[in-house]
């Protein structure tokens, strides 16, 4: 015992300095994120875009802004971060309000709906922005735990028993990271290379950093705005070969009967409140979808599309997009990544809506 009580003592100085630098540098913001994303909030409610945003909890952003909302909005944007271009300049003088989260699953949708629901708000249009590993049981994204109230609120709404996740046993992912070496190591590199996580509220689209704009959607930062054709090509080729598996699609080849369940449900219930609904399917980048759909073992991404447009024939929804790019004839003039399309192609897209 007093060996490991000796080892211990010896230790404590360096594990001191390793939760002491994952704390305070806190590089992803996992332990300042509530102040972090409040401050977004309060200057997006004030009417203010914001630049100079550094990692911050997407969804837990989405509960200030929306809680903070004066009046309901005419359109509520849900969705990843393929639908956070989808901005109010296109439906003028309606009001938009793009509540997309990047990586979000069918459990943020419902969960960020959810807090409308609580503010007595109820939009007049919903538009859903659809990805193919919405129907994925592989998709382990964790996010949605920063608004777990909300969720299951919206599954006993739906009247769903989900027994995958109990309600007693949510621990945020981020206290495994206190003592973690590799988030020493990029806290370290984030002093090393970066001055400051503080933003600032403008009244420019532009800017030199990422932007969030006072209707939720996103600006580009200026890098990502000028790539060239060629250089788009060049990055997405290196991504599929440095990404082995997009969004935990690889080697998923049948649609999860629990999501489905889930979203024909949530279809329902925002037709009974007499919400419009209207799907997007944002397009892949050619090369992407060319290397998804040809690989023999992934068969998610054509079966979710068909899916989706059964779906929205069934229920008479309208939908636009596809995530087969050759409907458009879209090359890679038309995108930023290897899956998120450049404003223009989105207003493009979403032309019709009315």
């Amino acid at each position: 015992m007093k060996k490991i009580i000796k080892k211990l003592l010896l230790f404590s100085p360096i594990l001191f300095v390793i939760a002491g630098g994952n704390y305070f540098v806190d590089p992803a913001n996992l332990f300042n994120s509530k102040q972090y994303v409040k401050g977004i909030a309060d200057y997006l409610l004030e009417g203010k875009n914001v630049t100079g945003i550094y990692n911050y909890d997407y969804v837990l952003l989405q509960k200030y802004f929306i809680t903070g909302l004066k009046e309901c909005p005419d359109i509520v944007v849900l969705g990843p971060s393929t639908t956070m271009g989808i901005s109010s300049v296109s439906f003028c003088p309606k009001t938009l309000i793009n509540n997309s989260v990047a990586s979000a699953s069918l459990k943020e949708l419902l969960a960020i709906y959810r807090l409308y629901e609580k503010k007595g708000f109820k939009p007049k249009k919903v538009i859903l922005g659809l990805a193919p590993w919405f129907l994925s049981e592989n998709n382990k994204n964790e996010q949605w735990k920063s608004l777990s109230l909300e969720y299951f609120e919206m599954l006993k709404e739906l009247g769903i028993d989900n027994k995958e996740v109990s309600q007693r046993t949510i621990i945020p992912g981020k206290y495994n990271q206190i003592f973690s070496i590799s988030y020493f190591r990029a806290s370290m590199n984030f002093l090393l290379n970066r001055k400051s996580k503080e933003y600032f509220p403008t009244d420019k689209i532009l800017n030199e950093e990422q932007t969030i704009l006072k209707d939720g959607s996103i600006s580009r930062n200026k890098k990502e705005r000028n790539k060239t054709p060629q250089q788009v090509t060049e990055e997405v080729k290196y991504s599929i070969n440095t990404i082995p598996n997009f969004h935990g699609l690889d080697g998923v080849n049948e649609l999860s009967e629990l999501e489905i369940k889930t979203l024909e449900r949530f279809i329902v219930y925002l037709k009974k409140q007499n919400t419009e609904i209207v799907f997007f399917l944002p397009p892949y980048h050619p090369l992407v979808f060319d290397y998804i759909t040809c690989k023999g073992n992934n068969k998610i991404l054509i079966k979710a599309e068909e899916y989706y447009r059964s779906l929205a024939k069934k229920m008479n929804i309208e939908i636009f997009g596809a995530f087969n790019p050759e409907r458009y004839k879209l090359d890679s003039s038309a995108f930023y990544d290897i899956v998120h399309c450049r404003e223009s192609v989105i207003r493009m897209i979403l032309s019709k809506i009315e």
